[in-house]
């Protein structure tokens, strides 16, 4: 497995939707978990919005105990900044 290289910065925007999350939803901390170490290895790994978009998105992977999240984020030779996340119906959306 790649050791981290990226630093990851949570955004205000992101913060406060994570929290509004957060209050509904057990178990959140571990899917951000998650998708900050797979960005803090490599941001490319999520899907650009369009071609020439600099911000991407990373599903988080659904489970019976943690309702599907989005989350919104850009980045730069050193950092990725989380700008957003959402609940969706399923995926990206």
């Amino acid at each position: 497995m790649s050791s981290p290289r990226y630093i990851i910065v949570w955004q205000e925007r992101f913060e406060r939707e994570l929290q509004a999350i957060q209050a509904n939803a057990e178990r959140v901390d571990e899917s951000i978990a998650a998708i900050e170490w797979a960005l803090s290895c490599n941001p490319e790994y999520g899907i650009q919005l369009r071609p020439g978009s600099r911000v991407w998105a990373m599903p988080t992977i659904e489970t019976p105990f943690l309702p599907p999240l989005i989350v919104y984020y850009t980045f730069d030779d050193n950092h990725v900044y989380l700008e957003s996340v959402r609940v969706t119906a399923s995926g990206l959306g």
